[in-house]
């Protein structure tokens, strides 16, 4: 899903009529549908490059990347999956790519004819008259109708970047013209003109954080909705700002142990034509009671508020990181980093992460980016409210040995599955006695063989395409007993192109079989005496009743015997506790974190290696709650000390003593 995608406002003026000439000088709209995991779209990119530098401003091009061929993970896609998919596949119901389209008409993927044909519509004069003006965030086309055009039009306002590097599986290490917003979306803004009036139209935008705003353009085109024919485009360069920041970070919300500490590690850069200082708040009004949040710029960490140093344009922050410890209590919780500039204060984004800590029910999110998990969280809510949505790469090993059930989904990917790391990390769950329920309706054609398909989920593929859709299941089972369900339609997700049949092996069961072909299963269970799995080799996202669904997922819980959500938790007092200091290894300064449950005495005490007292950084009454005490490396003379391992001890005056081990490297 997209970062950030703000639209401040639209509006319509109408001028009289005009009386002009019949025509206009065309600029040509191309529009590429491509993928950075798709090889023959590296010498079509290069084709639509070559003729964007010899057409220049005559033309404009928009690239939509698509979610296939596998592993179907396209960065460019995944950020704005919504906008992608209704130009590529409900607008042009592209089903290939790379597919090119001229003012609208299909030029297919042979791009060695493409700059011929961008010439010969360059060649046709337009109805239209578009002119663009983009400044302080907002755009504005003045439209003149010179000729006649269809009531049924409308106008697209799309940002793109160029200048992107990144390599993808097909090996194009370099991206131009990418799509990253279409305002306010991909249905565009109707548009009603006759010949001789003009028409301003105006939007506005914010530039994301995850842009580069010097390498930005809006494009900005007129189409007929029913021919599809593109009357006019235009575009324009977004002229970088003053003042403007990205905080480039991975996830956002990771699985850990309740020992654990979630770590979120950014990058913040100043992206602004002057040089700028960030304030950086932390929120943390949700977590739970003893979980204990900071936040880290370089050395210096702190439980609230800081403001940078000044950073020239360009320049970046890169140790950057926000942490919640959970200090040993399982749950939920969320905190919020707010970064605000100093020299521009309306510009301000905030930032959000989780942490979910030694949960027995996690929700594997591995669907390459579609929203199918919405689908499995409102059927486990039916059982349950104690669970956590996590992409596999978020789950620690910590986090895996404290789950009960895992519930991992795999939507429409075939080619990429279940990784080698994901089918570690799964053996050793099950090895561990864990419980497992994976969906997916390629799992089998693109795991059959490998000793995890065959040993773990206890499933032998038979066939990739039943071209079925109704099932039914075993009488009597703990699972299925006797429903009847179908995988299309309905308020499902209706997803399943390629449902499959499978076969129960090695002491399985199957319990979900086709209706018009009662020996083909779908779906089996197995239990052995370290694990259970169900495992379905279709979508249960595609089940077209909720009510099935509900009933399914709480079936297959029960019998995994998945803890139930606790109606009422007992509330626990803040405890003391005592965390790893960062950074670690460290020179010269690192910080040590700690909490206290009550207002008392207390002594922080640094030794060395052979135990002797090195500094006391605290011997004083502190209040209760979470403290931030740093460290220079010094003596109690002021004295630097050599590297080494050091040792730090809290004790308070009612009983608690704690020390951890850290290491000072010159």
């Amino acid at each position: 899903m997209r970062k950030v995608v703000i639209v401040l406002g639209l509006f319509f003026l109408l001028f009289g009529a005009v009386s002009i000439g019949t025509s206009a000088e065309r600029t040509v709209l191309f529009e590429l549908c491509t993928s950075t995991t798709c090889p023959p779209c590296v010498p079509a990119n290069a084709y639509l490059t070559t003729a964007a530098e010899t057409y220049g401003d005559d033309l404009a091009i928009i690239r939509y990347h698509a979610w296939w061929p596998a592993p179907g993970n396209d960065p460019f896609y995944l950020v704005n999956i919504d906008e992608n998919r209704a130009r590529i596949s409900d607008y042009y119901g592209v089903n290939a790519v790379p597919t090119g389209f001229i003012e609208g008409d299909d030029v297919g993927s042979s791009g060695s004819g493409w700059s011929n044909l961008i010439q010969n519509h360059l060649n046709v004069s337009s109805p239209l008259a578009i002119d663009l003006e983009v400044a302080d965030g907002a755009a504005t086309a003045h439209i003149t109708a010179e000729g006649a055009i269809s009531p049924n039009s409308v106008v697209h306002f799309v940002i793109t970047e160029s200048n992107i590097d990144y390599t993808g599986t097909n090996g194009d290490p370099h991206h131009d013209q990418v799509m990253r917003d279409m305002i306010p979306d991909a249905d565009g803004h109707p548009l009603t003109i006759s010949q001789g009036e003009t028409v301003d139209m105006s939007v506005s935008y914010m530039i994301d954080p995850g842009w580069n705003p010097s390498n930005l353009e809006i494009v900005v085109f007129v189409q007929n909705n029913t021919t599809k024919e593109v009357y006019q485009a235009a575009k324009a360069v977004i002229a970088p700002p003053e003042y403007y920041f990205a905080l480039s970070h991975d996830e956002t919300i990771l699985a850990i142990a309740d020992h654990e500490v979630a770590e979120f590690h950014g990058e913040l850069t100043n992206i602004g034509e002057e040089e700028d200082s960030y304030r950086i708040t932390l929120h943390a009004d949700h977590l739970p009671d003893n979980w204990f949040p900071s936040f880290c710029v370089g050395d210096l960490c702190v439980l609230d508020e800081l403001v940078t140093d000044p950073l020239a344009p360009g320049e970046s922050i890169d140790n950057f990181h926000a942490d919640i410890a959970p200090s040993g209590f399982s749950g939920q919780g969320t905190i919020t980093i707010e970064i605000q500039s100093i020299n521009y204060p309306s510009l301000s984004f905030e930032y959000e992460f989780t942490a979910a800590a030694g949960l027995s029910l996690l929700l594997v999110d591995d669907d390459l980016g579609e929203d199918y998990e919405t689908y499995y969280e409102q059927a486990v809510q039916s059982y349950t409210q104690t669970y956590a949505t996590v992409p596999p790469e978020a789950i620690t090993t910590g986090a895996l040995s404290q789950a009960h059930t895992l519930i991992w989904f795999t939507g429409g990917d075939y080619g990429n599955t279940l990784t080698t790391a994901d089918q570690g990390n799964l053996t050793s769950f099950l090895n561990g006695g864990g419980n497992l329920f994976v969906s997916g309706q390629d799992i089998g054609y693109d795991l059959d063989g490998t000793s995890f398909y065959t040993n773990y989920l206890h499933a032998d593929h038979i066939q990739d395409d039943t071209d079925l859709v109704d099932l039914t299941g075993l009488s009597g089972d703990p699972v299925a007993d006797g429903m009847s369900i179908q995988i299309a339609g309905g308020d499902g997700a209706d997803n399943q192109a390629y449902p499959s049949q499978i076969s129960a092996i090695n002491g399985a069961v199957g319990i979900f079989t086709y209706d018009s072909q009662p020996s083909w299963e779908a779906g089996l269970r197995v239990e052995t005496d370290a694990y259970k799995v169900v495992y379905f080799d279709f979508g249960f996202e595609a089940i077209n009743r909720a009510g099935s669904r509900d009933l399914l997922m709480s079936n297959i819980l029960t019998w995994f015997g998945t803890p139930l959500a606790i109606e009422e938790e007992e509330i626990v007092s803040l405890v003391p506790a005592l965390l790893q200091n960062y950074p670690n290894p460290f020179n010269p300064n690192t910080a040590i974190f700690f909490q206290l449950p009550k207002r008392e005495h207390m002594t922080l005490l640094i030794y060395n290696s052979s135990g002797q007292l090195v500094e006391t950084l605290v011997d004083s009454q502190l209040d209760s709650g979470p403290h931030i005490v740093t460290w220079d490396g010094c003596n109690v003379k002021g004295q630097a000390v050599s590297s080494g391992v050091y040792f730090y001890r809290l004790q308070t005056e009612s009983g608690f003593e704690q020390s951890k081990r850290m290491v000072l490297l010159k």
